[in-house]
Order: structure tokens, then sequence, then C-alpha cells
């Protein structure tokens, strides 16, 4: 769950902050905090996977896709299961995992060969590997050839392993990626493969548009905010890990901060860390009020730098629009107000009102914008039918610092018949 503890010696680690505090955005935080029922959720379905190839039943339709908007633990959350739950030696029922690049799914050749060279470190895999894809592409033989290794190889299937091929960005596949694809999750192989993918909100359309248009009703994990158990936690990780002590009452204060001005969200969480790592190294490890201002300073700076990031030129060079939709997608009406469907009503109407920016916009041009904000993260729909900003402390952004920057004091909500539409 967490970066390595120094050992020895009582003083803070001052180097190990700054290593912290001086990570890259795009590399993976070494802490990790909470997810617990999503690995669970993962280790059942790899142990279903295999029970159902073990017992003669088609592995079909095994596809799993985490989704969520950029920053919200994904790629962590791969990365945790494959180090924690998989290819654990002396553990018959541990899956064996590979990963590999969404780009290697473009064909079949390619993925045959990205399984010639995992199988190297599973031997029971090897042994499947080397009988079933003897000719680079060759699958349609494959499960006939998968049931004579089964005969012939009496405790074969005691040692096999359920195998998770886990693959990331998954939204940048497409109709070229459509023939592994669908040999994946249809179980052509008859193999016990769990394809375990994760993407940004708008994978399950680029899935559908690669051919994958019948998932599982349980298919899609949609990744939430984290609770604050779970942030506090992270942040008592981080100071235990580098022996950052002092006062109980301040120490439980950064604490407190940290976690509350994370709002959940893991990406303002990492970045809390990082400048509160970076804080307490340039203090020397002391934990003071003048300390913490400064760490709050520094990532309310990052969180603003974060929400400008995710405005697509598509979006930004809208923001009535885009405030429009945002407020709708926040209100407390019930779902069905705020489906996909509606979310686009909305967005042609108050484009039809904006004669000086838009020429005769069409309902597909309001679903591409709609879609460019589900894609940068902005939009996400909810699993109850409708849309939501799936980061609380974005929408208050976009609706005060961003809606004052833009010059428009209070974007207008959707009239009542764009509200009343479909009834």
């Amino acid at each position: 769950m967490n970066s390595k503890t120094p050992t020895g010696g009582s003083e803070p680690d001052l180097e190990g902050l700054r290593d912290f505090a001086e990570t890259p955005d795009r590399e993976l935080s070494p802490i990790f905090v909470g997810r617990k029922d999503e690995l669970a959720r993962f280790d059942r379905l790899a142990r279903r996977t295999l029970d159902d190839w073990r017992n003669g039943r088609p592995v079909a339709g095994s596809t799993t896709v985490v989704t969520g908007c950029p920053g919200m633990g994904k790629s962590s959350l791969l990365r945790r299961f494959v180090e924690t739950r998989c290819n654990r030696k002396g553990d018959p029922e541990s899956p064996f995992a590979t990963v590999i690049d969404h780009d290697d799914l473009r064909d079949r050749e390619t993925l045959s060969r990205k399984f010639h060279e995992a199988a190297k470190t599973h031997p029971a895999w090897s042994e499947l590997v080397g009988a079933v894809f003897t000719t680079a592409g060759d699958w349609l033989k494959a499960a006939s050839l998968v049931e004579a290794v089964k005969r012939q190889t009496p405790d074969f299937l005691s040692r096999m392993r359920p195998v998770c091929l886990v693959v990331d960005e998954i939204q940048n596949v497409g109709p070229g990626n459509g023939r592994a694809l669908s040999t994946l999750h249809t179980g052509t192989l008859d193999l016990p493969i769990l394809p375990l993918y994760a993407g940004l909100n708008d994978s399950i359309d680029a899935l559908r548009a690669a051919g994958i248009s019948r998932l599982a009703r349980n298919a899609v994990v949609p990744l939430e905010l984290l609770s604050r158990e779970e942030t506090r936690e992270a942040v008592e990780t981080l100071f235990d890990n580098h022996r950052v002590t002092g006062p109980d009452d301040e120490r439980k204060r950064w604490i407190e901060a940290v976690a509350t001005d994370s709002a959940g969200f893991p990406q303002h969480l990492h970045v809390g860390l990082q400048e509160t790592a970076s804080v307490v190294a340039e203090r020397s490890g002391v934990l003071d009020s003048e300390g913490l201002a400064e760490v709050r300073r520094r990532a309310a700076e990052a969180r603003k730098g974060y929400y400008r990031s995710r405005l697509s030129p598509t979006v930004a060079d809208h923001p009535e629009t885009l405030l429009t939709l945002v407020r709708m997608a926040s209100g407390n009406g019930p779902p069905a107000m705020r489906t996909r469907h509606r979310v686009v009503d909305a967005a042609l109407e108050h484009m039809r009102t904006l004669t000086d920016r838009y020429d005769m916009p069409t309902r597909e041009d309001a679903r591409g914008f709609v879609n460019a904000m589900i894609h940068d993260g902005i939009l996400q729909e909810d699993g109850n039918g409708g849309c939501k900003v799936p980061i609380p402390s974005m929408t208050t952004w976009l609706l005060k610092d961003y809606a004052q920057e833009a010059g428009i004091a209070s974007p207008p909500r959707p009239n009542r018949k764009t509200r009343q539409r479909g009834r």
C-alpha cells in the first residue's frame, strides 16, 4: 500500500521527502490507499474465469473496464492489482498478469507475439501458448488445440492460473482493434483470460466503435472519490514513512487540512502530499501553522492548474455552453432530468442562442460538444442514468472563478421547454 519506510534513525527523512516531492506528474504515486472493493472484485472475476474454464463452461463476456476522469487513480489501481494480487510465487490461485499497450491490440499477430513474450514467466501458460500459437495469428483452431492440451496433460488444469490481460488508456482503441478485442471478449481462444481495461469516461463509446457492444451488466467499474478516512490515511502514511513527527495537535491539523483540501480526488491528494513533502523538507521537518498555510496555498494553485488543463479547445472555446451544462449536471434534480440525451438537448438549445458563435448548429455538433466534456473529465454518466461533474471542487471553480474570468456572471439555466422535453 505504501512507499518503503526508511530504516534507522529518528530524524525526519528529508531526502526521502524531497524525492517524493519531485516525483514527475505522470509517474504513479508510491502511496496507495482505498480501492479495496475494486481489488476484491478483480480477484473474484479472475477466480470465476478460471473456474469456468476448468469446468468446461464458456469463458466469454468477462471484459472488465475501469473508468474515471483523468486523475481518478485508474492506472494506480491497475498497478496495485498487478503488484500485490498477481504473479505470486507459491500461490496456485494467484492470477498471472501481463500488461500490454493498447496499440498491441491492433491485430491478432501482434497480440500473439505478446502472449509468447508473457508466457516465458509462467510454465503452464508457456505450454499452452506454445501449443496454441504455433502459427502467429492462427486462432481459428485455438479451442481444439486447448482441448488437446487438457486431454494430454492430466495435471494441466490444476497447474493453470487465470490470466489477466491488463491494458490502460483503452479509450484510444478504435475499429482497427476490433478483431483482437472481439477474440478476447467472446472467449474464442477457450483460455482463462480476463481482459482488464482502464480508460477515460468515454472508453465504452470507444469499445462500441471497435465492435464490443455487448458488455456484461456489471462490466464497467466507475471509480469514485476516496473517503475522508482514506485521504487521512495517505497523509499519515507520508508522515510515518519519512519520520515526520511533531506535537500531536499540529500533526492532526496538517493531516486533516491536507485530506480535506483534496476532497477525495486522488490527483488533488497526490499534489497535496507532494506539496506537504516539499514544505516539510524545506522547514527541516517542522510542522507549524505557517508551513501548513504554504502547503494549502501551493496545492490550491495546483488544483486550479489541473482544472484549466482539462478544458480542451473544443470546450474552452465555448464557455457559455460549458457553464450551462455544468450547472445542469450539478443540479439536485433526479437523474432522469440529467440524462445524456437531455444534456445534448440543452447544449443544442443553448448553441442556437449564440448566433455569433455558431452557424446553424446541429444535434451532431451538440453531441460532439458533450462528448468532448466527457472525454475531458468534466462530465460523466453516474450509473443511474444521469450525468454529473465527477469532481465537486471543479464545479465550484467553473461556476465561480472560471465564469468570472470568462466574464459570465451567471450561466443561464436550460428553459422549461428543454427540461420537459421527452416527457
